[in-house]
């Protein structure tokens, strides 16, 4: 992925977080509060206008905590992640543990 479609990738998710959080009547303080760790407003704020990136992890717990599924905020359809570009470039490990997450998530949204 070129660094602009990175960055454009990166903006329109924390644009999502932004829209879902309002949505749920949420100020950062108070999603930053519910996702835990060591998670601020400050880093909420920083996901929102792409200023960093988001881990799998905080994703996992943003979305766990909107009540969303992961791929609201990526654009990505479990059955799309397999016409990718970049997936075709994986390893064979390397797509078998992308396919697990994508399964993982696809469970956590069909149960919630």
């Amino acid at each position: 992925m070129a660094d602009e479609d990175r960055q454009e990738f990166v903006l329109r998710m924390g644009e999502k977080i932004a829209g879902f959080r309002r949505a749920k009547g949420m100020t950062q303080e108070q999603l930053a509060e519910m996702v835990g760790g060591n998670c601020t407003n400050k880093k909420v704020s920083s996901w929102e206008t792409a200023a960093h990136e988001i881990s799998a992890f905080d994703l996992y717990r943003i979305t766990s905590v909107l009540g969303i599924s992961p791929d609201m905020l990526m654009d990505v359809k479990p059955e799309a992640a397999a016409y990718n570009p970049e997936y075709g470039m994986l390893s064979a490990e390397s797509k078998k543990s992308v396919d697990a997450v994508i399964r993982r998530f696809a469970e956590v949204e069909m149960a919630g």
